[in-house]
This record gives structure tokens, C-alpha cells and sequence, in this order.
């Protein structure tokens, strides 16, 4: 997050130089975020806060969308529930799935109607998740393995 260097005013709680935690575990994690983004058509990704209803959340509770024309990822840092409003993909049911950034995992949770309104509750507090729904028609494979 920081190029936190000799000499420098460490910051985000930040306690090892940048060149030791090239060696923390989420350096290593972040090739589960390129499969996961890669697993859905990469350039059709744009930022939609409008999906989210209600409060977005600040700083760590802050929940960030992206989606495509039939697809939608929700990111939640601390695991927080979210309420989405359905019906910004297409498709008349989406399938949905909890993405697990920190070992790649993806569990399919339901099919569901796209319209009105959802709630989504993380599976576990205090730890980030992605939230994956596709157009169920579009039969997409499980989050997380790369398209071909």
C-alpha cells in the first residue's frame, strides 16, 4: 500500500519496509485478484457505486463495485453486509458466489431474481470478500479461473 522506506514516517500501521513485506502473505495473495478479475470479461470492468443501496461505508467499511453488462463484483474490506440493487446486469436470474481474495475460493451461494432489492451477508466478519453475480444465462465458470 506504502513504499514505507529508512528515514521515512510509517503510516497505515505500516511496521516492515516496503522490500521485507514484498514477503507478506498478501503480496502473494494478489495473484488470486488477477485470476478473480480475469475471470470475467477483464475490459468491460467500470466502477458502479449505483448498485449499492443505502450506505456505501467509509474508509475500511467502504464497499466498492465493479461490474460488465453481466456481471458484478462487490468488494467488502471487513466483510460488512451489503444491500445491491438488482436488475443493473442483465438476465432475468443471476448466480451468485462469495470469492475468497486471500485463497482464491469461490462457494456459490443461490440463484436469485434480478430485480428489487438483496441483502448479502458476508460468510465471515472482520475478513474481505467479493461478491460475484452473473447473468445465470451466460453460464460463466466459477470465479477465479481465468477466461481462454
Amino acid at each position: 500500500m506504502q513504499f514505507y522506506k529508512p528515514g521515512d514516517k510509517p503510516s497505515y500501521g505500516a511496521k516492515n519496509y516496503w522490500y521485507e513485506a514484498l514477503n507478506d502473505s498478501g503480496s502473494f495473495q494478489m495473484r488470486y485478484v488477477k485470476n478473480l478479475m480475469l475471470s470475467r470479461p477483464y475490459f468491460e470492468h467500470i466502477n458502479d457505486q449505483s448498485a449499492l443501496v443505502g450506505n456505501q461505508g467509509r474508509k475500511y467499511n467502504y464497499v466498492i463495485v465493479s461490474r460488465g453488462a453481466d456481471f458484478l463484483m462487490a468488494y467488502s474490506y471487513t466483510g460488512k453486509p451489503f444491500t445491491l440493487k438488482m436488475g443493473i446486469i442483465s438476465g432475468s436470474t443471476v448466480k451468485a458466489w462469495w470469492y475468497n481474495p486471500r485463497n482464491g475460493e469461490a462457494a456459490e451461494i443461490g440463484i436469485y431474481k434480478n430485480t428489487g432489492v438483496k441483502e448479502f451477508i458476508p460468510p465471515q466478519e472482520l475478513r474481505d470478500w467479493v461478491l460475484v453475480l452473473d447473468d445465470e444465462a451466460k453460464h460463466y465458470a466459477k470465479p477465479g479461473v481465468p477466461i481462454e
